[in-house]
């Protein structure tokens, strides 16, 4: 995939080629994976020295108040999540006028890829590991007044150690 500037889902993506330098202190190593409303890029902190995933609105969205304000939302809230199982946000910030949420790199693959490779089925033993855990993560959050309304296996990330 190109990491020069995307038109994606109808909307203009952050310059993000690979180098360029977001927030005064995230380098971008290149692309993750993208979404009608947004896209991910995997990043290197400079300051901290760690591999981050910076999700970003598209230009589009961005430019519209009301989703700026959920997406700033949303950001508030998953960083007042502590879960072994939901990924950790750790700062929000913004190039311009677009905003990104900067948070926890996973080293893996997502769920929905690892069915198209096995044919659209995984084991049950595979299975038994993701539901025990996924299940833990939305009853955390959930006590807490969260509603995930998007858990689907593309959005649903297993690392190399299978958490």
């Amino acid at each position: 995939m190109s990491f020069e500037e995307q038109a994606i889902g109808g909307g203009e993506a952050l310059d993000a080629s690979v180098g360029t330098i977001l927030g005064g202190r995230y380098r971008v190593q290149g692309t993750l994976g993208s979404g009608g409303m947004a896209i991910v890029y995997e990043a290197e902190d400079a300051v901290l020295g760690r591999r981050v995933a910076l999700k970003t609105l598209h230009r589009r969205y961005a430019e519209e108040v009301s989703f700026r304000s959920r997406f700033e939302q949303e950001a508030g809230v998953m960083a007042s999540l502590d879960h072994e199982n939901i990924v950790k946000v750790y700062d929000i910030s913004q190039e311009g006028e677009v905003p990104f949420i900067v948070a926890e790199c996973i080293a893996g693959r997502d769920v929905g890829d690892m069915m198209k490779d096995a044919g659209g089925r995984l084991g049950e033993r595979i299975m038994r590991a993701v539901a025990g855990q996924l299940l833990g993560a939305p009853d955390y959050a959930h006590r807490r007044g969260v509603i995930h309304r998007d858990i689907k296996p593309s959005n649903i990330l297993i690392t190399q150690e299978g958490t």
